[in-house]
């Protein structure tokens, strides 16, 4: 009988946001005169409305710095190293009981009965343990969507405050990696704002 690899590991989160967040500021322009802001804000020429007010936040200090986010991919990080440390146990103590019988039956003690139903045995366990880590695989993804969807829709909020304080058209995400935005001045720059909202928000929880 052939040994099936058993799986050790747990997939790795993926926490990125890959959508542009783009806000349209709540002031309307009437008569040909718009309001004007104080906020310094980067502008861009467009032939139909003329300049538009945009502002970015930066995901990769977000990521570091909002305490929703980083409480919560602790607690994920804890229930994905602990389901992978049962499922290692579980692996190796299944290879370890598969060796021991696998050496017993090359030696002969063991009737082709008993072999047959040691395999049905080993079989139904590795069904199991296979059945376990897709539930904790399930569970650790459906946590990570949920925190997702919060950061998502906390962010929208602080960032629609932000954006009808100043007078913002548009807030943009800024990243490292995956970013649309690749030249940016830091007078557009409203992770601070953001974050200040985000975080005495989650204080009051």
């Amino acid at each position: 009988m052939k040994n099936q690899m058993l799986y050790k590991t747990l997939f790795a989160l993926v926490l990125a946001i890959g959508t542009v967040l783009m806000i349209s500021s709540c002031e309307s322009k009437a008569g040909g005169n718009a309001a004007t802001t104080t906020a310094p804000t980067a502008t861009t020429s467009t032939p139909s409305t003329g300049k538009l007010s945009i502002a970015y936040v930066n995901m990769d200090s977000l990521y570091t710095r909002y305490s929703y986010y980083l409480s919560a991919q602790k607690a994920l990080d804890g229930k994905n190293e602990q389901a992978s440390n049962t499922l290692e146990r579980k692996t190796r103590a299944l290879q370890k009981e598969y060796y021991a019988f696998q050496e017993k039956a090359q030696k002969g003690e063991l009737t082709a009965n008993q072999i047959a139903q040691k395999e049905q045995s080993l079989g139904k366990k590795q069904e199991a343990l296979a059945k376990e880590e897709q539930k904790y695989r399930q569970e650790i993804g459906a946590e990570t969507a949920e925190v997702m969807d919060t950061l998502i829709a906390r962010l929208n909020r602080a960032s629609q405050a932000v954006a009808d304080k100043h007078g913002y058209e548009y807030v943009l995400k800024h990243a490292a990696v995956g970013s649309m935005i690749i030249i940016a001045p830091s007078s557009s720059d409203v992770t601070e704002e953001v974050l200040t909202i985000l975080n005495a928000e989650d204080s009051k929880k």
